[in-house]
């Protein structure tokens, strides 16, 4: 979703402010993409990661624009899942969502982890499946006659932030090791041959706009003759993008829009008629992303614009071009009620920017019939439709990019991020030893409730066997600021999932705290270990106002609490309501366990003594990797024979009681 207040001169500051100005809160590079681990453990889970896609062909045209919701490609028209198809990276594309070439593999971990940032190794790869040139309900096969061309556009970078206007800049700028290549393959052959490519900048940020790359099938810039052009000419033939970068965490980017490939088209053929979005919709309330279902209040529903960016993709109807003018009508669809916002005629977007008509590029929302209580877990979808105004959809170039749709969920859990991060923050410990770092999170309750967990987004990092201990905190307001503190409890090590974890690591308190209405702090306190990363939202607007942190804190009194100076928001979300309905918690402590791990060194197995009945099981690498998980475990014997020499982490948590951690070694 958009961000409609972003200070921009906060995102200058970050590359050109001293060190010292900002030395205890930091913004780092992401290490993994819980979008696409979220995925692949669902498909995993349903058994189809693995399944061998089909290598059918199929004839032109060839269109894809990547407005399908990811994480990954249309397998309509891909057969691979490397690259990360997203609405969030992208600035002022030319249309709804791209592909990110993002140096992360199909489960979301880099390629490399411990490569040299320098390095230039092959990463991402998006693949076409197989072209056939028959032509479609014909016997006849598409030749070089037939002026064929695939045209694509590229974008250097990730965004880092839009203002109110959808302008901002780009980040994962690629740099001078970084290549994006363009590569055809006959059929029947194992040779990939490099058409075209485009080398990273020297510079950062010298070149934020999409271009648009033309490849006509004939002898001339890109091939050399027509006996080299009929060697693709065969049913079979495919093509692909290859990114060249480090493949480790920080690799820059490269996005890819509108892949197109067809026949009877020029070298003028760079725009269409074509209406579309540009970026995702917002949500439909006013102060979260999302909101427990008994917090609800009608007051809660989003009482301004609805912002929405849409463009016409004609080509200048300046000077005497009317017809690239674009009637388009505007209508959304929530709480079972069809709400228009007319007909009204949109200027290319070369011309005139994005639609500026208010009641079809800023609309309402209509409350009418919404709810005025809710009576348990629940969400509201709406539909946004951009259209030719005759309604004809064979008018649209591509139809897949005139609607929007936004769920809006109430379940148990405040959150003002869309579940989706640009970057890691942290607060800097680098020779902290055991002095404490505080962070804390506002929240506003509409009513008296109980908060029974935190739900936390860890950014993976290859960590080493450093042991973080940390003091899950909750804290009363004291004047618009931390106060006293209400709750603290105890974790050691977050725990990343292999194929994550519902993306969020999630802490259950002991006791449930029941708290007043009005404004309260969640967050933690940690005690030992370096610098914990958690993933920063950029595209849900500027929460820093409610996000404090201190190195210094002597007593509520004397805390030092600092505002933070990042604009976007954190990905940190309390659990309110009853406990027991969702994690079968009583408010009275469970008993400790007593578990023991047995032999220890270990070779080929483990044997887990004492109450373990029902227990998730897990062994976690030395890197975070989760390399074992059991969420129904059953006996006493776990096997690790294919875990090589090394220290893990063994944590036990049986139903209903606390965790257990313990060390293993392997020594084979």
């Amino acid at each position: 979703m958009l961000n409609y207040m972003y200070r921009f001169q906060y995102l200058i500051l970050l590359f050109l402010a001293p060190v010292s100005l900002m030395a205890q809160e930091r913004l780092v590079a992401l290490h993994s993409n819980h979008k696409v681990m979220a995925e692949a453990k669902k498909m995993q889970a349903n058994h189809t990661f693995k399944r061998t896609q089909s290598f059918s062909a199929d004839t032109l045209p060839f269109l894809d624009d990547f407005s399908k919701p990811g994480p990954y490609p249309d397998t309509t028209w891909w057969i691979d899942k490397k690259v990360y198809v997203n609405y969030g990276s992208p600035l002022c594309p030319p249309t709804l969502g791209v592909a990110t070439f993002d140096g992360l593999d199909s489960i979301g971990f880099p390629y490399f982890p411990s490569n040299s940032p320098y390095a230039s190794v092959p990463s991402d790869i998006l693949t076409s499946r197989p072209i056939s040139w028959v032509k479609n309900k014909s016997t006849q096969s598409y030749g070089l006659g037939d002026s064929i061309y695939l045209s694509f556009y590229f974008q250097a970078g990730s965004y880092f932030g839009k203002d109110s206007k959808g302008n901002g800049q780009l980040f994962y700028f690629p740099g001078t090791n970084d290549t994006l290549l363009l590569q055809f393959r006959a059929a029947g052959s194992i040779t990939w041959n490099t058409i075209w490519y485009h080398l990273g900048y020297s510079a950062p940020d010298t070149d934020s706009t999409f271009h648009m790359v033309m490849i006509g099938f004939h002898p001339g810039a890109y091939f050399s003759s027509v006996a080299e052009l009929n060697t693709y000419m065969a049913d079979g033939f495919q093509f692909r993008f290859l990114a060249y970068s480090s493949g480790t965490a920080d690799a820059d980017h490269w996005n890819i829009d509108e892949v197109y490939l067809n026949a009877n088209r020029g070298w003028s053929d760079t725009t269409q008629n074509d209406l579309t979005f540009s970026y995702e919709a917002p949500p439909l309330l006013a102060n979260y992303s999302q909101e427990p279902w008994e917090q609800f209040e009608p007051a809660d529903w989003r009482t301004t614009p609805m912002g929405l960016f849409e463009r016409n993709n004609n080509a200048s109807a300046l000077p005497s071009s009317p017809g690239n003018v674009i009637n388009a009508t505007y209508s959304n669809t929530v709480f079972g009620t069809l709400n228009s916002g007319g007909a009204n005629n949109i200027d290319p977007f070369v011309d005139a920017g994005y639609n500026n008509y208010a009641p079809q590029s800023q609309p309402m929302l209509n409350t009418s019939a919404a709810p005025t209580t809710l009576t348990g877990d629940t969400s509201f979808t709406i539909t946004h439709i951009l259209q030719h105004g005759n309604g004809i959809p064979a008018d649209d170039f591509n139809n897949w990019n005139d609607t929007l749709r936004y769920t809006q969920v109430f379940d148990n859990a405040y959150a003002y991020d869309d579940g989706s991060a640009e970057y890691a923050y942290y607060i800097n410990r680098q020779n902290s030893g055991s002095v404490p770092s505080y962070l804390a999170y506002q929240f506003t309750l509409n009513k008296p409730d109980s908060i029974f967990g935190l739900s936390i987004y860890f950014d993976y990092v290859f960590v080493t066997n450093t042991t973080y201990t940390f003091k899950i905190t909750l804290w009363s307001d004291k004047g618009g600021m931390p106060g006293d503190t209400l709750y603290q409890d105890t974790v050691t090590n977050p725990i990343y999932s292999h194929l994550g974890n519902d993306e969020f690591s999630t802490f259950y308190f002991k006791y449930p705290k029941i708290l007043p209405a009005g404004p309260f702090y969640v967050g933690w306190e940690q005690t030992a270990g370096d610098s914990m990363n958690i993933g920063f939202d950029y595209n849900s607007g500027d929460h820093s106002s409610k996000l404090y942190y201190t190195t210094t804190y002597i007593s509520p009194s004397n805390a030092g609490w600092q505002q933070s100076s990042f604009p976007g928001t954190l990905m940190l979300r309390p659990l309110m309501g009853n406990a027991s309905k969702y994690v079968g918690i009583n408010s009275i402590e469970a008993p400790k366990t007593d578990i023991v791990l047995y032999p220890n060194p270990a070779q080929n197995s483990v044997t887990l003594g004492g109450d373990i009945s029902n227990a998730a099981v897990r062994i976690v690498g030395a890197d975070g990797r989760v390399l074992y998980e059991d969420d129904n475990f059953s006996g006493n014997t776990v096997n690790t024979s294919f875990l090589p020499n090394g220290f893990y982490i063994v944590q036990i948590t049986p139903k209903g009681k606390e965790t257990v951690f313990k060390k293993l070694l392997i020594s084979k």
